[in-house]
C-alpha cells in the first residue's frame, strides 16, 4: 500500500516537526528556520510571520510552503509545492512579492500562479553554495577593519541597500521603495545582521545575513560601491562576518547568487564555498494577485 498523504496548514504544535524538516534540508530551508525563530508559527503582525502548509506522508513532514507577511512565498516541497502554495495563498489572501526556493519548484509556481502578462523585475537563476565554517578560508585583513554596523552607518548603508536592490534585484526606485529599504536596513543593524568594512573612516563594503539560526547563517546583501570594486573588500567583510558567526557557535554558511555573477562566484569559492545545487528568486515589479483557479 502507498503511504498516506495529508496536506494541511501548520500551527504551533508543528514546530518540532518543522525544525526536524529544516535540519534535514538545511541548505534550502534557512528562511523557514530563521523566520520561525523570529515569528513563531501562529503569530502575526511581523513581516517575517507567515502561514505555513505542510505535506505529511505517514505522519512525517516531507514538504513545506510558507507565505510571509512581507509577501514572499517560499517553497521546499518538491512535487507538493503547487498544492501547498494554493492552500497558503487561499488562507492569507495576500498578494505575492516573490517566489523563492529550489529552481524546479519556483518554475512550476511561476507557470501556474503568475499572470501571463506579469512584468518581472528579476527571474534570477541562482547557484546554491554551502560552507562548513571550520573550512572558511579568510583573506588577510591587511587594510581596513570589519565590524558590526551601527545606527550611525544607517544613511550610507540604506543608500547602498537601495543600490543593491536596483542592481541585483531589479527593483524600481520610488519613495515607498526607499523607505522600505531604509526600514529593512535599520532592522538588520539593530539585530546585528549587517557588518561593514571601513578604513580611515570611509565605509568600503557591507554584508548581511538574510537568515540566521544558532547553527547556521545565510549570506545576503553583499555590496561594494562600483568605484571600489576589484580590491577584495567584499571577501574581507564577508569572511569577518562569517568568522564571527563561527565564533558564536554557527557551523554552516549558505548563500545563493546569480549564475551570471562571475565576480561574486569567484569570491565565494575562494572563501571555501562549494556549489551544491540550483535555486531561484523570482521577483515581480509589483506584488500580484496569484491565480488560484
Amino acid at each position: 500500500m502507498g503511504k498516506a498523504l495529508v496536506y494541511r496548514l501548520l500551527g504551533p504544535r508543528d514546530e518540532p516537526a518543522l525544525d526536524a524538516f529544516c535540519a534535514a534540508r538545511r541548505a534550502t530551508t534557512m528562511f523557514f528556520a530563521s523566520n520561525r525563530l523570529t515569528a513563531p508559527l501562529g503569530s502575526s503582525g511581523h513581516r517575517r510571520a507567515g502561514v505555513y502548509a505542510g505535506a505529511f506522508k505517514d505522519g512525517e513532514l516531507v514538504g513545506v510552503v510558507a507565505h510571509y507577511e512581507m509577501g514572499s512565498l517560499v517553497t521546499r516541497a518538491g512535487a507538493h509545492a503547487l498544492e501547498l502554495a494554493r492552500r497558503v495563498l487561499a488562507q492569507t489572501g495576500r498578494r505575492c512579492s516573490a517566489f523563492v526556493g529550489p529552481e524546479p519548484e519556483v518554475d512550476a509556481l511561476c507557470e501556474a500562479l503568475a499572470p501571463a502578462d506579469l512584468a518581472w523585475g528579476i527571474e534570477g537563476r541562482e547557484l546554491l553554495f554551502e560552507l562548513p565554517l571550520a573550512q572558511l578560508r579568510a583573506p588577510a585583513m591587511d587594510s581596513g577593519q570589519a565590524r558590526p554596523a551601527e545606527l550611525d552607518d544607517l544613511d550610507t548603508l540604506a543608500a547602498w541597500s537601495v543600490d543593491y536592490a536596483l542592481e541585483t534585484l531589479g527593483s524600481t526606485r520610488s519613495e515607498a521603495m526607499l523607505a522600505h529599504e531604509r526600514e529593512l536596513m535599520r532592522g538588520n543593524i539593530e539585530a546585528g545582521r549587517t557588518w561593514v568594512l571601513e578604513a580611515e573612516g570611509e565605509r568600503l563594503a557591507m554584508t548581511s545575513f538574510n537568515a540566521q539560526i544558532p547553527e547556521a547563517v545565510q549570506v545576503g546583501g553583499v555590496w561594494t560601491p562600483p568605484a571600489l570594486r576589484g580590491r577584495g573588500y567584499a571577501s574581507k567583510v564577508v569572511a569577518a562576518h562569517l568568522a564571527h558567526a563561527r565564533d558564536q557557535g554557527a557551523t554552516t554558511a549558505i548563500l545563493f547568487t546569480q549564475v551570471e555573477n562571475a565576480a561574486a562566484i569567484a569570491v565565494y569559492r575562494k572563501l571555501g564555498f562549494v556549489e551544491i545545487g540550483r535555486y531561484r528568486l523570482a521577483l515581480p515589479r509589483e506584488p500580484f494577485v496569484p491565480r488560484l483557479g
